[in-house]
């Protein structure tokens, strides 16, 4: 059915109106809008392939510095004092034993030096010593000479007694043959009775004579052997009195040595070595809590002493690399130094009790939070600057970037995920 609007035209109107003159329309793309969908297309592609192969490693960056492989040899006076004299210098080589440091200890009073006063009656203690084993000497020697004289004296006296005995021993010889010889001429009524008698009081007189003289000789006897054996016990005795003399004299020699001694003291250098930091001077008061100097080991290499937090310490392990920036080396000019983990501490150590293990530290930087002792075996001992080969120091700061795990950049992404996934 035709509508009325066909009705109201010729057909030849319509088919005007199929005809353009113009042509048709035709929408064309401009070419930058091709070239720009191609490269998104590439940077796409790109992303996608860096996802898929790229990777990363996970670090933990930490504060450290360079020491000696063998530490640091930090030397303490071991009194408080004053310094005397200083014998060394900085990068002066030392040996063991040499003499780093005299310190004087002496402390005073109103009347002076009380160390001297000390060391002067104990001088005078000794003088008096000296005076009385001296003395005792002297003593001794009366004491022997006496004993001795005494000796010589009972010696003469016993050879008299004894030629008195001899000569009392014929005497009561004779007297007995004279007895005998009367009493028989009284048998044969030759004499009287009273002659035979008298005879006989003569023989017993004789006898009780030459026994007196026997008791006197066993009287002699004994006193010369009391007087010899008070001899040798006086020598015994005048022994042990002059060796206690000479103990107490060694004794008292010896508080004077010691005496002398805690006045000055000599700081010795335990270890051979290249004198590193000097803390003391000349004139300066000095303690047990500061270091005196450091003595670098002769030969050692240097390796880094990384101070790693706990929050970092966990994935830390033997043979982790590490990348090393220098402070006194800006790393955006020499660029980074390559180390690999030696060794990890087991225990955590409070940031201020590093000095005490003869390690310096940067405290300011820690905060005085506990920290890990890490050491890195460093690849080079020296930093290559301006063309020339710049030796690294003892005691340089670093900063280190300790490599952990190394994963694609897609495992990282979904690391999350698969967080997730575990704990479910």
């Amino acid at each position: 059915m035709n509508s009325p609007v066909n009705n109201l035209f010729r057909k030849e109107v319509f088919d005007a109106k199929k005809t353009k003159w113009m042509g048709d329309i035709i929408l064309t793309r401009p070419f930058s809008f091709t070239f720009l969908t191609i490269c998104a297309l590439c940077i796409a592609l790109l992303i996608v392939a860096f996802t898929i192969w790229g990777s990363y490693t996970k670090r933990s960056t930490v504060q450290g510095q360079l020491i000696p492989k063998s530490g640091l040899i930090q030397i303490y006076t071991t009194q408080s004092g004053t310094i005397l004299k200083k014998n060394v210098y900085e990068g002066q080589t030392v040996h063991k034993g040499d003499i780093l440091y005299i310190i004087s200890t002496a402390s005073y009073g109103e009347q002076g030096s009380i160390a001297d006063a000390l060391a002067k009656q104990t001088q005078l203690k000794e003088q008096s010593i000296r005076n009385e084993i001296t003395r005792m000497h002297f003593i001794h020697q009366d004491e022997k000479r006496t004993i001795n004289n005494q000796i010589s004296l009972l010696n003469g006296t016993l050879v008299k007694i004894k030629n008195l005995i001899a000569n009392q021993q014929e005497r009561v010889n004779l007297a007995k043959k004279n007895q005998q010889r009367y009493g028989n001429i009284l048998h044969e009524n030759a004499i009287s009775h009273e002659e035979f008698e008298a005879r006989k009081i003569d023989y017993l007189d004789q006898l009780a004579q030459y026994e007196s003289l026997q008791r006197e000789k066993v009287s002699l006897e004994k006193q010369l052997t009391e007087q010899q054996i008070s001899l040798s016990g006086l020598e015994n005795r005048q022994n042990n009195e002059i060796e206690q003399l000479e103990r107490l004299l060694s004794s008292n020699t010896q508080e004077l040595i010691e005496m002398q001694s805690r006045q000055h003291i000599t700081i010795q250098a335990n270890s051979s070595g290249v004198i590193g930091t000097i803390n003391a001077e000349v004139g300066q008061f000095v303690d047990l809590s500061k270091p005196l100097l450091t003595v670098l080991p002769e030969n050692t290499p240097l390796i880094a002493q990384l101070y790693v937090p706990s929050r970092a310490i966990g994935f830390v392990k033997e043979g982790d690399q590490v990348l090393l920036r220098y402070q006194a080396y800006p790393y955006q000019k020499f660029g980074h130094a390559k180390a690999q983990v030696l060794s990890v501490a087991k225990t955590a150590l409070a940031s201020q009790d590093l000095q005490t293990i003869g390690i310096i530290s940067p405290q300011e930087q820690l905060n005085n939070e506990p920290v890990y002792l890490v050491r890195a075996k460093l690849d080079k001992q020296m930093v290559k600057a301006y063309g020339q080969d710049m030796p690294l120091q003892v005691g340089m700061t670093l900063e280190g970037d300790i490599m952990h795990e190394k994963r694609k950049l897609y495992e990282w992404a979904l690391e999350p995920l698969f967080s997730i996934t575990g704990k479910l």
